[in-house]
């Protein structure tokens, strides 16, 4: 869970902003965008594709998948987000998650090996 809060939080210090200032989103939408965008990214990139490949293919995942969301969820509100708009935020975000997998990892396995040593 401890995961998730941190994933909420950091993807909300690059995400509110960006979309607050170069879209027309109001506050509350790019926080809820972000806020959606953080569970999906969780579930699908960190609890699925990063269990199974290594940091750099969940990063690119991750890029990929900011993208469609950023791309539909634009279309739905209608806001005027570009096509390079978008391409900056999907990388900044997957720069983000690269170092936000290795703190993960890193997490995982300091507590498995704790467990292993009681």
């Amino acid at each position: 869970m401890l995961s998730l809060i941190s994933k909420w939080f950091l993807n909300g210090l690059v995400v509110v902003p960006f979309l607050a200032v170069f879209s027309e989103a109001t506050w509350v939408q790019a926080l809820l965008t972000s806020t959606a965008f953080s569970i999906a990214a969780y579930l699908i990139g960190d609890l699925w594709i990063l269990k199974f490949t290594k940091n750099i293919a969940a990063s690119v995942a991750d890029v990929g998948l900011a993208y469609v969301f950023l791309y539909m969820v634009s279309s739905v509100f209608g806001w005027t987000l570009s096509n390079a708009e978008m391409i900056t935020l999907s990388m900044v975000v997957g720069f983000e998650e690269y170092f936000f997998h290795s703190l993960v990892r890193t997490d995982r396995m300091t507590a498995a090996d704790d467990r292993s040593k009681n």
